[in-house]
C-alpha cells in the first residue's frame, strides 16, 4: 500500500508566488499544512526559484500546469508514489491527502533518468564512470575497494556534492587499492541486487565484496571532503585495505 508515511511524506505546492492569487493560495496551503502537519511535510515550490526548477523534470511540471499540488511518499517501495491535484483549495488539498492515504488516489511514477551507455574513456578520469554494463565486473573484481556515488543529474544535492567528489577522486587517483566512482541512478534498476531509495547515496564496497551487494556500507555522515575521508579511513582500517 502507498499512502503518506509521516516521516517521509511531502506535499508540494508548485506555483508562481508573484501571481495575483498567490496570497489566497498560500493561505489555503497553510491551513492544510496545519491540519496535516503530523502526516507530512508541506513545501512551497516557487517556480521563480532556480533551485525549484531542478525538480520540474522529476515531477513533469510545466508552466501551463501551475498552480498544482503534488503528494509524494519517498519511503514507498512502489514505483507509483506520486499523486497530484489542480484543486488547490484547502478542501482540495485535504481530499488529495486523504485519497492518497487511503490508496484511492490516481498515482504515477516520478520521471527517472534512463540508464546510459558505457563511454570508451570510462576509466580515464579520477572519478571512474560506472554504468549497468561495468558495475558488477569493476566493483566485485576483488582488485580494489570502490566508493560509489549514486546520483541523478536533476538532483540539487547531487550537484552540490559534485565538486567535493571530484576533489576526493583527485586525491585518491593514484591509489592502488581504492577507487572513487559514480553511477547515474537510471542504471540502478538494471543492476541485479542493487537497491537505492534516494540520491545522492554513497556506498563503500570493500575488496572482498565479491558479488554481494549487502557487503556495501552506506555513508551517512557529513558530505564534506573531511567527512568522506574519515569514512574511508574507518572502513579500510578494519580491513587493512589501504
Amino acid at each position: 500500500s502507498s499512502g503518506i508515511n509521516a516521516e517521509y511524506g511531502s506535499v508540494l505546492l508548485f506555483h508562481d508566488r508573484d501571481g495575483e492569487t498567490s496570497a489566497e493560495r498560500l493561505d489555503d496551503f497553510g491551513k492544510a499544512a496545519r491540519a496535516y502537519h503530523e502526516k507530512a511535510t508541506f513545501v512551497e515550490m516557487d517556480m521563480a526559484n532556480s533551485y525549484v526548477k531542478m525538480f520540474t523534470n522529476y515531477f513533469s511540471v510545466k508552466a501551463s500546469d501551475l498552480p498544482i499540488v503534488f503528494v509524494i511518499d519517498t519511503a514507498s517501495k512502489q514505483k507509483d508514489n506520486i499523486a497530484k491535484t489542480k484543486d488547490i483549495s484547502e478542501s482540495g488539498i485535504a481530499q488529495l491527502i486523504e485519497d492518497f492515504r487511503a490508496d484511492t488516489a490516481e498515482t504515477s511514477a516520478p520521471q527517472k533518468e534512463a540508464g546510459d551507455e558505457l563511454p570508451a574513456d570510462w576509466e580515464a578520469r579520477p572519478v571512474v564512470y560506472l554504468t549497468k554494463d561495468n558495475f558488477a565486473t569493476y566493483v566485485f573484481s576483488g582488485e580494489r575497494a570502490v566508493l560509489v556515488m549514486v546520483h541523478r543529474e536533476s538532483c540539487p544535492h547531487c550537484k552540490s556534492l559534485r565538486p567535493i567528489w571530484e576533489e576526493l577522486a583527485e586525491k585518491y587517483k593514484d591509489h592502488p587499492s581504492l577507487k572513487i566512482a559514480e553511477l547515474k541512478s537510471g542504471n540502478v534498476a538494471q543492476i541485479k541486487g542493487l537497491e537505492v531509495t534516494r540520491v545522492p547515496t554513497i556506498l563503500f564496497y570493500p575488496m572482498d565484496a565479491t558479488g554481494k551487494h549487502d557487503a556495501a556500507v552506506e555513508f551517512e555522515g557529513s558530505r564534506t571532503l573531511a567527512g568522506l575521508e574519515e569514512f574511508i579511513v574507518q572502513q579500510t582500517a578494519s580491513r587493512d585495505e589501504l
